[in-house]
């Protein structure tokens, strides 16, 4: 009885232990199926510490790889550089080599021309030239001029010579040197320029001299201490002339002088007797008395007619201008004259015993003149 009990219970053990097996070999076999065919659970299931010396064999073979590929590119830049370099000093010696060969050493020459002038410069009175030197030669020659009144202002190739006299001349040498050797070269420069012509126009008034403008009555002589000018014939049937007086000494005393206008103003002229029967002209004269008016020298005839008036008992002004005036002034003038001086008479003498004259105040007498010289 009780071995028939057991016997069910050992059937239920066996079969439990079969399961358990079974289980287990299944795990097992799942587990081996897991290491063949899936790495990273070996790995993990596997582990070793000595796993990792791989790892570090590949990083680092994986940043010698970066480096060795950085280290090529620096190597192709620097390589790009150097044939760059190498070309342009391969380029830079060719072309050197090919000025050298070009241009081979020379000695200089040298010629010079004229680049400016001859010019005429006002501000210092002075005729200048500007002169160029042109130079060949290699190396490139220095040039030295003997003079140059620019200071260099234009260029170490070019010179000015300034003359400061029409009269005056100057020899320009220029030397050039290198190396090789030197070469001088002359020009002659003389005054060449026209003077600017400046034209001063003078207007200017002058008064009669007082104390040698009168008059001369015949034998009673000549008379200056007063003002008044007559001119006609006196009580003894005499002439009575009359003069007058202008200083020029000031036009006289400079050169080249040009009268362009001349004329006399003689105004508040009046009379005693009667003129107009003396004759029937008033002859106005150039005539030249000096410094003092003398008796008999400056009552002969003589003088250069310069203006005629008709006489008559109305006339009271004795203004006039010609081109005898004129030229008369102007001769005076040339011939260095310090006083242009005029005489005054009538055409006839009225014979009666009286005084018959026409009379005026010297100091209403003047002579207006325009003239013109270059400065």
């Amino acid at each position: 009885m009780n071995e028939e009990n057991k016997k069910p219970k050992d059937k239920s053990k066996t079969a439990f232990i079969v399961a358990i097996s079974i289980l287990v070999i299944i795990v097992i076999i799942l587990a081996l199926f897991l290491l063949i065919f899936a790495t990273p659970l070996k790995d993990i299931l596997f582990y070793k510490p000595v796993a990792e010396k791989p790892t570090e064999e590949v990083t680092t073979t994986e940043e010698t790889i970066e480096e060795t590929t950085e280290e090529a590119t620096t190597t192709e830049e620097e390589t790009e550089v150097t044939e760059e370099t190498t070309e342009e000093t391969t380029e830079e010696t060719t072309e050197v080599t090919t000025e050298e060969t070009t241009e081979a050493l020379s000695a200089p020459t040298i010629n010079l021309e004229i680049y400016v002038g001859p010019e005429y410069s006002s501000a210092d009175n002075v005729c200048f030239y500007r002169v160029k030197a042109n130079v060949t030669g290699n190396p490139a020659p220095t040039i030295e001029f003997n003079k140059d009144d620019s200071l260099g202002a234009w260029g170490n190739d070019r010179a000015q010579v300034n003359l400061s006299d029409p009269s005056e001349t100057y020899t320009l040498t220029a030397t050039a040197t290198n190396s090789e050797g030197s070469a001088t070269a002359n020009i002659d420069l003389s005054w060449g320029c026209e003077i600017p012509v400046e034209v001063v126009e003078v207007d200017v008034t002058l008064d009669a001299e007082d104390g040698r403008s009168g008059y001369i009555s015949g034998s009673k002589g000549a008379f200056t201490s007063g003002t008044i000018v007559y001119f006609g014939d006196n009580g003894s049937d005499e002439w009575v002339k009359g003069y007058l007086s202008f200083d020029i000494s000031d036009i006289s005393n400079i050169s080249d002088v040009t009268i362009t206008d001349a004329d006399i103003t003689i105004t508040g002229v009046g009379y005693i007797g009667e003129p107009w029967l003396a004759g029937d002209e008033i002859r106005i004269k150039v005539f030249f008395y000096g410094s003092s008016l003398d008796y008999p020298d400056d009552y002969a005839v003589g003088g250069e007619l310069v203006k005629t008036f008709n006489t008559s008992d109305t006339l009271n002004n004795l203004s006039f201008s010609t081109n005898t005036l004129k030229n008369s002034l102007q001769d005076a003038v040339d011939n260095g004259k310090s006083r242009f001086q005029l005489k005054f008479g009538l055409s006839g003498i009225s014979f009666n015993s009286y005084s018959d004259v026409y009379k005026f105040e010297s100091t209403n007498a003047s002579l207006h003149i325009e003239y013109e010289y270059i400065e």
